[in-house]
């Protein structure tokens, strides 16, 4: 597990949750209620359009009771979509409850 801490903010990744590793924890030092689990996938995972509801919410954010989630996307092309039809189509997947608290974001990776 790698450990970091940047102004008010403490970054770890693979940080265990339960029996689970999230990919990235992020806390606000001074108020640790404050907290973000991020989810990182590439386009080309499998499990790219089951991860927010089989990973992010039940074993990250459902587990450790934080509120907040990313579902942090690189994108490379590969299911031949646009970046945004991409994301969009993963937003859909998001159940309502937590619509407010889980952003999806998709990094473009490619070298055009």
């Amino acid at each position: 597990m790698l450990k970091r801490s940047y102004g008010d903010l403490n970054l770890n990744r693979e940080q265990q949750e339960s029996e689970n590793f999230v990919d990235i924890n992020v806390k606000y030092r001074t108020k640790t209620s404050y907290e973000v689990q991020i989810e990182c996938k590439g386009d080309w995972n499998s499990e790219l359009m089951i991860g927010i509801n089989k990973q992010l919410i039940p074993k990250y954010m459902d587990n450790s009771k934080c509120e907040y989630g990313i579902y942090l996307v690189f994108y490379t092309g590969h299911k031949n979509k646009k970046i945004n039809v991409l994301e969009k189509e993963i937003e859909e997947t998001i159940p309502p409850k937590y619509k407010l608290s889980i952003k999806v974001v998709c990094i473009d990776i490619t070298r055009n």
